[in-house]
């Protein structure tokens, strides 16, 4: 025995000593996630942390990654980047952040965490592997893998050159030994098989077999540089390397250890199959001070079962349990620091866990009331007082300033403890005339003078006297708000008595015995008052039914603290303040830390190590050195809040789903150069006519409790400022963005308020639609830059066009007054022609004269008509028709060849008129243009013929009138009439 217990203190001897506790009385708070939670399988065979913070969990169904809220399954399937099989055998992490698993019958796998793809090893992709069924995994110091078989094969795997090695070993029988562990100590492999404990030694090729352990073994763990833990399933072992010997631990005799771990803070873990799970404390006695805890049906967040697989401590602290059939726990060894005490099957286990009432006294001793008893810690745990008590259902504890222990009962009256004797005085209505047996609070003055509070009043007790006096409500006179006191406080400086009841707060002067009321209508938020703390000279903090309340002693004036302002739970059933500053509420919502000047406030829930979320009115102590008590409906937490581990790395964020539509969609959705997760993408792109592109995340690389956090978010570019959701809404959608540059930014808040950095997870780009493309703007540019040339050019053109036209009617108005102008200049002068023509007619006799006289005024009668016209044709133009009446052809030809005769006579010409019509001939063109007509011929023939022109007048059936001029120079007229 005494060669076993150097052993044990050479297996500990780096473990810190932790101060003494009854290890049993501590409870495990466990967090369960299962297939209900999104689990492939509820067998864990192994876990691990990946690079960038999630959680991966190997059952004998899949592998899981886990993000602390959700599960996300990764099974085998016929694509060829999938894993080989689902029955995951062991895990681990390589030094590239590669992830391996190993299988039941598919092989080794090789995961990539970034993309998700896997890389399957076996004897079809690798024929020099052996066997496919591979159940053990283990890195050597060179950074390559030793594979555990069946047929007592063992594989060695260079990852760099890819290539497999195996070597077998050489058994004289038939059975099959199966290398279930591998582990890798100095240059020596240690393999744990289905036939005791194998060693190798990869330099020689040979393998070596402990004859001293030849049982079943499962697990193996390195204590030191030569020692091994080794779990069979049949105990427990410690082997030591050097001297090739082992020792059973008789306590874990027909135990099935299937894993151990000793976590970072040298406590060891151990799981079984069958027996739950075995806590060592570092430092602690291995023979009497394990700590066993088994699955417990009073005990909802406690094991889900006994039948346990894996152990498995994360980067964060966290330690992860995997059972066999009911899923993964969670559980955080922080909890161990609230001090949480509960009834255990230990005889001197607490009698109850409904706690009513704590109390350290000055010389150390702990006293706790609950419903069945009062307990006094002892070094075995506590001990029990109940049958010496008239009532069982302790309702408060109170030590006056002679350290003297009182006691209220509900029920039993006031209890005197007697250290002496360790017996108890009762005082009750029938002894010594309380006003009830019901006490409920308990408070002293600086007389000495022991105050209680009940459901008949208050009452002052004189503990020397024995003689007491009753405060009562009264409606007439000034007295107490109401008889049902919960709780009292005493003010030194004003020697006054704080008194909280049903229907508001009082302060008692003890001097004048006067009251004074401060309840709903004059400020307090809930008349119901149910705790009270002097904080300094001029705050008191009073808890109610409806928040804290903060009130000025001086004016009475109150400050508001509620869920409104960030409190879990408005009802508060005791407060306490540490050396800090905090203010500690337990409230019916868990514990919780305020900050009275920053406002800052921290929840704590069981998964915390809180002992539960509801606490009791009353039951609360704080102790000369700061050590803080709070009881509740399960236990009670012991702790000093100056040595809480309660900073943490502010938590990372991630993104976990790329959604579309609401519906989860891998990265090369749009994109199929892309072939990364969403976590581990950067930028992302994808067409602004793809739908509602939705984001699910969450932070990692944190202990506190994930449902805790609190999550900004900013799509920048689009938002304006950050966006806050908690643990509940993680998910964020933004429908048909418009087209361009964006980036999403991600912060967290853990539980302490710490808030992460600003984080740019993705860099999004909304990519148009052709018709909206930067070359589709460009042409769009062009086209209206050409139609606004086109405008512009019409506009200037028809600006142009009546500039000219304004032009020409500017100059046809210059002309037609030119015309105008010279027509009235041109007329008199005519007139003044026609006048003697007329007078050398009248005095003239000769005919030729006559024949001259009449063509010159023909002529000059002519020309005026004409003058006349232009002068009408310039002042209105018309368009109107006009009707000739017939004239006689002859007579107009007449005059008209009498009026050319001159002419050709002085060139000389021979000019003769022929008249052929045998009837009259008329015509109905206006004289006017006849004349022009007409004149025109005779012009162009005086002009061109140069011997003799005969003009003739024929009258033909036709149409039509035909003037022409022969080809002996002879000129004809012709009128048809067809």
């Amino acid at each position: 025995m005494q060669h076993l217990n150097t052993l044990l203190c050479l297996i500990f001897f780096s473990l810190a000593v932790l101060k003494s506790h009854v290890v049993s009385a501590q409870s495990l708070h466990l967090n369960s996630f299962d297939s209900e939670h999104g689990l492939s399988q509820n067998s864990i065979n192994c876990s691990l942390t990946d690079a960038q913070g999630f959680q991966w969990f190997a059952t004998q169904g899949g592998l899981n990654r886990f993000d602390g809220y959700e599960f996300k399954r990764f099974k085998a399937h016929t694509s060829a980047t999938s894993i080989s099989g689902n029955w995951i055998t062991a895990c681990l992490k390589g030094t590239d952040n590669d992830l391996w698993f190993s299988t039941a019958s598919k092989g080794l796998n090789r995961l990539d965490p970034t993309t998700g793809q896997f890389y399957t090893y076996s004897t079809f992709t690798n024929p020099q592997l052996s066997d496919d069924k591979i159940w053990s995994l283990a890195f050597d110091k060179s950074g390559n893998i030793w594979l555990g078989h069946e047929q007592g094969t063992l594989s060695y795997f260079d990852i760099a050159a890819q290539q497999f090695e195996t070597y077998q070993v050489a058994e004289n029988t038939q059975q099959n030994i199966v290398i279930r562990d591998i582990i890798a100590v100095q240059n020596t492999l240690w393999l744990a098989t289905s036939h005791g404990l194998l060693s190798f030694n990869p330099k020689t090729k040979q393998f070596k077999h402990d004859i001293a352990l030849t049982s079943p073994l499962w697990h193996l763990n390195k204590l030191s540089s030569n020692q091994l833990l080794i779990g069979a399933k049949q105990g427990l072992y410690i082997f030591s390397i050097d001297t090739e010997t082992s020792f059973e631990l008789p306590q874990f005799k027909g135990v099935w250890i299937t894993d151990s771990l000793l976590d970072n803070q040298h406590n060891l873990w151990l799981t079984s199959y069958g027996q739950g799970v075995y806590f060592l404390a570092a430092g602690a006695d291995i023979h009497t001070d394990v700590a066993h805890y088994r699955h417990d049906v009073q005990k909802p967040n406690g094991l889900k079962n006994d039948y346990l697989l894996s152990l498995y401590q994360d980067p964060q602290g966290i330690i992860w349990i995997g059972t066999d059939g009911f899923g993964i726990h969670r559980y955080d060894p922080k909890q161990q620091q609230f001090g949480h005490q509960s009834t255990t099957s230990s005889p001197h286990s607490l009698t109850h866990n409904f706690i009513r009432a704590i109390i350290k006294r000055k010389n150390g001793q702990l006293w706790v009331g609950t419903r069945e008893g009062l307990n006094r810690a002892i070094p075995q745990g506590y001990q029990h007082y109940t049958t010496r008590l008239p009532n069982t259902n302790i309702f408060s504890l109170h030590e006056d300033k002679r350290q003297q222990l009182w006691v209220g009962t509900y029920g039993g009256g006031l209890l005197k403890y007697q250290d002496e004797s360790d017996d108890f005085v009762s005082y009750t209505m029938q002894s010594h005339q309380l006003s009830s047996d019901r006490v409920y609070a308990i408070e002293s003055d600086k007389d000495g003078i022991v105050w209680l509070g009940s459901n008949q009043g208050l009452t002052r007790f004189d503990p020397d006297s024995e003689t007491v006096t009753h405060y009562q409500h009264n409606a007439t006179h000034n007295s107490l708000a109401n008889n049902t006191v919960f709780t009292l406080a005493y003010d030194k400086n004003d020697h006054a008595l704080w008194v909280g009841t049903r229907a508001g707060l009082n302060k008692f002067s003890i001097e004048t015995e006067q009251f004074t009321l401060l309840n709903e209508r004059t400020g307090l938020s809930h008349n119901m008052v149910t705790s009270l703390l002097l904080s300094d000279d001029k705050t008191l903090w009073v808890g109610t039914m409806q928040g804290l309340n903060k009130v000025n002693k001086q004016n009475f004036d109150v400050e508001h603290i509620s869920e409104q302002h960030g409190l879990v739970n408005d009802n508060i059933f005791d407060i306490l303040a540490d050396k800090q500053g905090y203010l500690w509420l337990a409230t019916n919502g868990g514990l919780t830390r305020y900050h009275p000047i920053t406002g800052s406030i921290q929840p704590f829930l069981p998964e915390d190590g809180i002992q539960h979320q509801s606490f009791i009115l009353g039951a609360s102590f704080q102790a000369i050195d700061g050590e803080l008590f709070f009881g509740g409906i399960n236990g009670f937490n012991q702790f000093y809040p100056d040595k809480l581990t309660l900073g943490h790395t502010p938590p990372t964020p991630v993104l976990t789903e790329l959604l579309l539509n609401n519906r989860e969609i891998s990265t090369d959705f749009f994109d199929h150069s892309t072939d990364t997760l969403i976590n581990a993408t950067s930028t992302f792109s994808f067409a602004k006519s793809a739908g509602v592109i939705g984001f699910k995340f969450s932070a990692l690389n944190n202990a506190a409790t994930p449902k805790h956090y609190q999550y900004g978010y900013k799509l920048a570019g689009f938002d304006q400022q950050f966006l806050y959701n908690d643990a509940s809404q993680r998910q964020i959608n933004y429908p048909q963005l418009p087209a361009g540059h964006y980036q999403l930014q991600l912060k967290v808040r853990d539980q302490y308020g710490q808030w992460s950095e600003d984080t740019t997870l993705l860099e999004l780009k909304v990519v148009p639609p052709w018709w909206q493309s930067n070359v589709a703007y460009i042409s769009y540019t062009l086209c209206a830059m050409t139609l606004a040339w086109l405008v512009i050019s019409s506009i200037y053109q028809r600006k142009l066009a009546e500039q000219q036209k304004q032009k020409e009617i500017e100059l046809n108005k210059l002309k037609d007054q030119f015309l105008d102008n010279i027509s009235h200049e041109l007329k008199t002068p005519l007139s003044l022609i026609l006048a003697p023509i007329s007078q050398l007619q009248q005095s003239t006799h000769s005919s030729q004269a006559q024949s001259q006289l009449a063509s010159i005024k023909r002529n000059c009668q002519r020309l005026l008509d004409l003058i006349n016209q232009l002068l009408q044709l310039s002042k209105r133009p018309s368009t109107a028709v006009h009707y000739v009446s017939a004239y006689s052809l002859t007579t107009f030809l007449t005059d008209l060849i009498d009026d050319f005769a001159p002419l050709f006579a002085q060139k000389q010409l021979k000019f003769n008129f022929q008249d052929h019509c045998e009837t009259v001939c008329t015509i109905n063109i206006a004289p006017n243009h006849a004349h022009s007509i007409i004149s025109n011929l005779i012009s162009n023939a005086l002009k061109y013929t140069r011997q003799a022109v005969r003009f003739e007048c024929v009258c033909i059936t036709a149409i039509t009138s035909r003037i022409s001029a022969c080809p002996t120079q002879e000129l004809a007229l012709q009128k048809t009439n067809r």
